[in-house]
């Protein structure tokens, strides 16, 4: 997503969407997501990116990722790597707008579309059959990359009041108070 904004001249936005409409959602595994994504949201702004993060719950489902791809030049998704996940990817390439779409792998040494679908069902099987390519992509230095472009994104993109009323800063964030606005389950240990 840098180099693509560094290519365009372009500034970056990044959407961190913590959803909790997913089948078996509970709220060990919400609490966990919402950990992962306030370390994400801190070292993306660490590197001087701009991050909202949006975490649903029971009086907000806003579909913001769709009303920010309407003014993209260019929008990068997270490559899901299995169901219920793809729905939502999926579901977002269906929308007409002008921005190019691309799906990465964000996750993964090894690009989920290099592992043979019967090598993805048990970890030790995944492992295996990825063993060589993980070891060929390890040995290779990583060049991070800085993103060039300083502007802010424009305030059209998400209007303040939208993103007042459903983006959080997860850094502040009482986390044990958003899971108890999620619709996720909370009877399993």
């Amino acid at each position: 997503a840098i180099s693509a904004a560094n290519s365009l001249q372009v500034p970056l936005l990044v959407l961190l969407h913590v959803e909790d409409r997913y089948p078996c959602a509970t709220a060990r595994r919400q609490l966990f997501l919402l950990e992962g994504a306030r370390a994400v949201q801190e070292d993306l702004r660490r590197r001087g990116l701009n991050v909202l993060a949006q975490v649903d719950s029971t009086d907000s489902k806003a579909m913001l990722h769709l009303h920010l791809a309407e003014g993209a030049s260019l929008v990068v998704v997270e490559e899901p790597f299995c169901v219920p996940w793809l729905a939502g990817m999926e579901s977002l390439c269906c929308h007409p707008f002008r921005a190019p779409v691309w799906v990465v792998d964000c996750c993964s040494v090894i690009p989920s579309a290099l592992v043979p679908p019967s090598k993805c069902h048990r970890a030790y099987v995944f492992e295996q059959a990825t063993r060589q390519l993980h070891a060929e992509r390890v040995a290779k230095p990583w060049h991070d990359q800085e993103l060039g472009c300083s502007r802010q994104p424009c305030p059209e993109m998400l209007p303040k009041a939208l993103e007042e009323r459903h983006c959080v800063d997860l850094k502040t964030a009482d986390l044990q108070e958003l899971l108890r606005k999620t619709e996720v389950d909370f009877s399993v240990p």
